[in-house]
């Protein structure tokens, strides 16, 4: 069953839409850099001021900012496997979103991890930039959870998904801007 309508906020909601591909770690290095990493919309002289890759805000046209921290909290060595998931709203077109599947050492982790940034946003990067950063709603126990990739595309969505755990040819498209920072 596809999500019709509304944001999503949690990075514990899933929603899948017909088949897609599982791509499993391989024994060849990842080529995406994945990291989550926490973040908070409060200015803070510990944390990097970045730009959500694809957001302003839609009323204004401002470009909104995150503040994350500069250590990851997760990073590839903690996901097992990606799929790509098809996400639709009333008449927009599609977007994907990637879904990450914990390794089990990760999962405990995650759960608690979650359970303390409740009401708060968390930041994940792929090659150093913020691509989503959802607002967890509620700790998240299962061990998987999913990024939104900004309205990349499906052809860059499968490519992040698969670079994530093994080989890939993603690379960033070349009218994409490098996240600002302070």
């Amino acid at each position: 069953m596809c999500l019709k309508h509304g944001f999503i906020l949690a990075v514990g909601l899933l929603a899948s839409c017909g088949a897609a591909p599982v791509f499993k770690r391989s024994t060849v290095p990842p080529s995406v850099r994945f990291e989550i990493r926490t973040a908070d919309t409060v200015p803070s002289p510990s944390r990097i001021k970045m730009l959500q890759v694809g957001r302003t805000d839609p009323w204004t046209g401002v470009e909104k900012f995150l503040y994350v921290d500069s250590t990851p909290v997760f990073t590839n060595a903690d996901v097992v496997e990606t799929r790509v998931l098809e996400q639709t709203y009333h008449g927009l077109p599609p977007d994907y979103n990637v879904e990450l599947t914990l390794t089990s050492s990760a999962k405990s982790r995650f759960a608690e991890f979650t359970g303390k940034r409740v009401g708060l946003p968390i930041a994940m990067l792929v090659e150093g930039k913020v691509i989503s950063a959802p607002l967890v709603m509620d700790r998240i126990p299962g061990g998987k959870c999913w990024m939104g990739t900004a309205g990349l595309g499906q052809e860059l969505a499968t490519q992040i998904a698969q670079g994530i755990v093994g080989p890939s040819s993603f690379q960033w498209p070349r009218t994409e801007a490098a996240p600002k920072q302070d």
